[in-house]
């Protein structure tokens, strides 16, 4: 993957011209690569730059290729105009791109009142990565913003209390001493090295390198003052499943999908995410993590932390875009769970050992193998099993999960009352009544609320016109006046039943006679609750396979048993599939 840095550097240039200051990896072969720019294989030889420059005759890794770049022509190349500033640079040479934000600072002199204020001298301030040429744009776009990031925070620093100016005199002291020492053992690398050791900004920049390699997480305090925090989203989702990443794109697609009914797993225990907060975490953030339970969907946790559902997807997404957490939906006995596509664990995998650190008692391959079909945690458990058995079964599974290990599958329902197919949505759909239509996850916004799932019932003069329209022009078949038998039973004396009805009866004027015969032959049909409940699904749209079980339960508020036994009623007219949710599915790799 090519997520990780090959390396970072900072230039300067001012008054004085541009400088390297400081660059990171600084290990280096330096003797081989100064004989393999100048030696000759005979004398009469002509040394060609361009050769030992990208090393086209060369087979080197990215890594060991930067060292081939002199610090003078890393300057030159880092150093913009004036008018460049503040915008993205990028730079590819064959293999390798260059990324950076050049940023402009007035150089702090608040006990030199001699100089007026539009005297003061400015100095490029550029911190620049190197990375592989082949990386995508959501990488290179997020080590943009990262360069960003650390110039705005020098520029605060600088303007506060001149500690860039402080920095930049002591590195180029400390090269110049070292270069002028004349002692042999002291080349380039030993002068990075204890730039590294004398200067604070030398050593955060080092430290954002370590981090990006190895978590993709970096925070860390400028000066011990300023606040500089950033994540690489692609690197924090990957340390969980090699050679697959989830780009900030992906996230953002996952926020779209997000529903009240959703749930939360931290990939982190809980304290170690508490402990790991600032002292100026924002107190919503607190509230959230003191309820938080895998067991909860996002209406729970809003309810319990007195927040709004806006502002519980707004901290969602942070969690997400820090790699601490994925959606799942809320784990109970019914869920049911598949090995995941690309979950190949071996006996030597590290990922036994670390099971078995955790779960003594079990062994990992044994417990996947449970799962090799889809399968509900209800059916590895019976009546007898001790409550601390079903305890360690909620934890293997929580563990599985943030492993990518196991991924939860949904039921979708098709309805299909013809072997041609079933109807065309359009005409299923004569009146539009989702429920969540309105939906806005734009978080922030007052349409992000529950308040938008209310059922809009129709008016009065709807009602006549349809009742005329229908009675009117549609003629009375088979099927109409076995449907109107029943409209005459005592339901008909609560109001908004009659009205459902009355849509009803509408709707199914839009059915054909194959379909409409193929419905009276399903014995429930007779049953005027369940065929109630039918035509009310199919309504709303919820028998095209766009919508899964879970999602019905809680936007039409039906039990799960009600609903499985209306599956089993009509099973001669709707066929039934398992797949991933979509707002799951972004955190496992490609599965069709």
């Amino acid at each position: 993957m090519d997520i990780d840095p090959i390396g970072i550097f900072l230039v300067k240039n001012d008054s004085n011209g541009d400088k390297l200051l400081f660059r990171y990896p600084y290990l280096g072969d330096h003797d081989s690569i100064s004989k393999l720019k100048y030696t000759r294989h005979t004398p009469y030889s002509l040394h060609i730059a361009e050769d030992t420059l990208y090393g086209s005759n060369i087979t080197k890794n990215e890594g060991e290729k930067l060292t081939e770049f002199s610090d003078e022509l890393l300057s030159n190349l880092f150093s913009v105009k004036p008018n460049f500033s503040d915008h993205k640079f990028e730079l590819k040479i064959n293999n390798i791109r260059f990324v950076g934000h050049p940023t402009f600072i007035k150089q702090c002199f608040k006990f030199k009142s001699s100089l007026k204020k539009e005297e003061t001298p400015s100095i490029l301030v550029h911190v620049v990565f190197a990375l592989k040429a082949s990386a995508e744009y959501s990488v290179v776009k997020s080590y943009y913003d990262l360069s960003r990031r650390i110039g705005v925070a020098i520029r605060h620093e600088e303007k506060r209390c001149g500690y860039f100016g402080k920095e930049m005199k002591l590195m180029t002291s400390t090269d110049e001493m070292i270069s002028s020492s004349g002692d042999a053992n002291n080349d380039t690398q030993s002068s990075f090295d204890v730039i590294a050791s004398q200067c604070s900004l030398a050593r955060n920049l080092k430290y954002v390198y370590e981090s990006l390699c190895s978590t993709g997480k970096v925070h860390f305090r400028l000066n011990n003052w300023i606040e500089v925090s950033f994540c690489l989203t692609q690197k924090a989702h990957s340390i969980y499943m090699t050679n697959f990443t989830v780009s900030p794109e992906d996230i953002d697609r996952c926020l779209q999908n997000l529903k009240p009914y959703h749930g939360l797993l931290l990939l982190e225990d809980i304290n170690t995410v508490l402990n790991s907060l600032p002292p100026d975490a924002s107190p919503s953030l607190i509230r959230f993590l003191k309820v938080y339970s895998p067991l909860k969907n996002f209406q729970m946790i809003s309810a319990d932390s007195d927040l709004t559902i806006a502002q519980v997807f707004n901290l969602i997404g942070h969690f997400l875009n820090w790699g601490s957490a994925m959606i799942i939906y809320p784990l109970c006995e019914s869920n049911i769970y598949v090995i995941a596509p690309g979950a190949g664990i071996t006996s030597n995998s590290p990922l036994t050992e670390k099971f078995a650190q955790q779960f003594p008692e079990h062994n990992l391959l044994e417990v996947m193998e449970e799962f090799s079909l889809p399968s509900t945690m209800v059916h590895k458990l019976n009546p007898l099993t001790h409550p601390e058995e079903q305890a360690v079964l909620v934890q293997m599974v929580a563990w599985m999960l943030r492993h990518r290990l196991l991924m939860q599958l949904h039921t979708y329902v098709y309805f299909m009352p013809t072997k041609k197919g079933m109807v065309q949505a359009e005409e299923l759909h004569p009146i539009s009544h989702s429920r969540y239509q309105s939906f806005n996850t734009n978080f922030g916004q007052s349409g992000s609320d529950l308040d938008t799932y209310s059922l809009q019932a129709p008016s009065d003069s709807d009602i006549s016109s349809v009742i005329s329209e229908d009675f009117a022009k549609t003629p009375m078949t088979t099927f109409q006046t076995e449907l109107n038998s029943w409209l005459n039973i005592s339901i008909m004396d609560e109001t908004d039943k009659v009205e459902d009805l009355i849509f009803e009866d509408e709707f199914i004027t839009r059915f054909s006679e194959e379909e409409k015969n193929a419905l009276l032959k399903i014995p429930a049909s007779s049953s005027p609750e369940d065929f109630h409940l039918l035509m009310r699904l199919l309504k709303q749209g919820y028998l095209q396979g766009t919508s899964h079980m879970e999602e019905i339960m809680y936007l039409e508020n039906i039990r799960r048993s009600q609903l499985v036994q209306l599956f089993e009623k009509f099973q001669d007219i709707l066929i039934t599939c398992e797949s991933a949710d979509p707002a799951v599915s972004i955190f496992y790799p490609e599965m069709f």
